[in-house]
């Protein structure tokens, strides 16, 4: 993607990031990748996620493929993305209650993707943090986010589903099995 021309009629207005939690429990001996659902607008189910920035593209920008125009666009953030993933880490505590808990970087630790987004009427590009969650205090605490349903995605028997673009991605080129709490 990082290669690739910006097609004309592709008008992307907005850069953001975010962290990515990815949970997998066992549960009867299958790993079930937990999900939440953050607006129910948005009909897609996300691991937890929290958004970095959301940041208007630089409006005159001659980056001619995505990956000059990502190069801009973090130029002109200037993000600790260290800082970012602790507050990340912070607000999933507060959604679980406050269950401590461990994560590792995944080995598509950053993964970039462009979206249209049809209630904003924008593309936006998105710089993707993720980690999967290692250990955790209490794991039935999953179960019990404030204010959000879940939902479980099996993944010896994954069907996409509604599963944010992002997390299909990951499912289909981590071994997300192995990684079960």
């Amino acid at each position: 993607m990082l290669n690739s021309k910006i097609e004309n009629n592709v008008k992307i207005e907005r850069f953001d990031m975010a962290v990515n939690f990815y949970a997998v429990i066992n549960i009867d001996g299958n790993p079930n990748l937990i999900c939440y659902d953050f607006n129910p607008a948005w009909n897609s189910w996300y691991p937890f996620y929290d958004d970095v920035n959301k940041t208007p593209i630089i409006k005159k920008s001659k980056a001619k493929t995505y990956g000059e125009l990502i190069k801009e666009c973090e130029e002109n953030i200037k993000i600790q993305i260290d800082e970012k993933i602790n507050l990340a880490k912070e607000r999933f505590k507060e959604l679980i209650g406050n269950s401590d808990f461990e994560i590792e970087k995944l080995e598509n630790f950053i993964v970039y993707e462009i979206k249209y987004s049809k209630t904003a009427n924008l593309y936006t590009i998105y710089k993707l943090y993720n980690f999967v969650i290692t250990n955790i205090d209490d794991k039935d605490i999953l179960f019990r986010p404030k204010k959000l349903k879940y939902k479980l995605f099996n993944l010896n028997n994954f069907i996409k589903e509604n599963l944010v673009s992002n997390a299909v991605y990951i499912v289909e080129h981590e071994d997300l099995k192995k990684i079960c709490l």
